[in-house]
């Protein structure tokens, strides 16, 4: 009996061994395979922060790269305005230049226009002037015309009635009528030129009217009487 409670011991105590041995074989694949996993997981881990790092690497290229762009662009556009602010100005101090130009061409167009003016109205007083003369002139002509004209009609009726004194005085039936000198002096208009119509041998002849008779005064001159008076109807 103590044989077999010995060997019952045994095969117990093999049995809990047994056991034992299964309990630290399990253990050891339980810590194996937390070692496996916990490395697998650092693994990923690693991995997951590489790729991570990587994908915030490339967001961080991407965003630099458009930062960059967006500075290319706003350089580009700065030069742009630089370049149109550099023509605008160019552009308004050429604008100024014509404007002053223009209005120095405004002044110089002034005062041709004045000039030209003043000249016309000097023009203008001159030919009103030359007009006036002619205008005188012309009418200085006429009456001269009318004056010498009327002069020669005066002077034909004086040689008409000239001739016909003449004739009457010398017809050979002459009639002699008495008049007073003071009616011949009336007559005459005291002997005045204006009633001489012409020049006898011894003095001057006046025409006049007398008795509603028109008659021919003779003014004799003599050296010893001084003057003396002819009549003839």
């Amino acid at each position: 009996e103590e044989r077999k409670e010995a060997m019952s011991s045994s095969s117990s105590n093999r049995e809990y061994g047994n056991v034992g041995n299964r309990f630290s074989w399990t253990g050891m694949v339980v810590d194996n395979t937390h070692s496996r996993a916990s490395q697998q997981a650092s693994n990923m881990s690693d991995a997951l922060s590489e790729q991570s790092y990587s994908d915030n690497q490339v967001n961080l290229n991407f965003e630099i790269e458009k930062l960059r762009a967006e500075l290319r662009h706003v350089q580009e556009m700065y030069a742009v305005a630089q370049t149109e602010t550099y023509d605008a100005s160019r552009k308004l101090g050429e604008l100024n230049q014509r404007r002053l130009e223009e209005a120095i061409k405004l002044e110089e167009l002034k005062l041709k226009e004045y000039e030209a003016r003043e000249l016309g109205e000097k023009e203008k007083q001159k030919f009103e002037q030359a007009r006036r003369d002619a205008e005188s002139m012309r009418e200085r002509a006429e009456r001269e015309i009318a004056h010498r004209r009327e002069a020669e009609r005066k002077a034909a009726r004086d040689a008409k009635e000239k001739e016909k004194l003449e004739g009457t005085l010398g017809s050979p039936q002459l009639q002699y009528q008495h008049f007073s000198w003071e009616e011949i002096v009336a007559a005459t208009s005291s002997f005045s030129d204006e009633m001489k119509i012409g020049m006898g041998d011894f003095g001057a002849v006046y025409k006049c009217n007398l008795h509603h008779t028109t008659a021919a005064v003779k003014v004799l001159h003599s050296a010893e009487s001084g003057l003396s008076k002819q009549f003839h109807l």
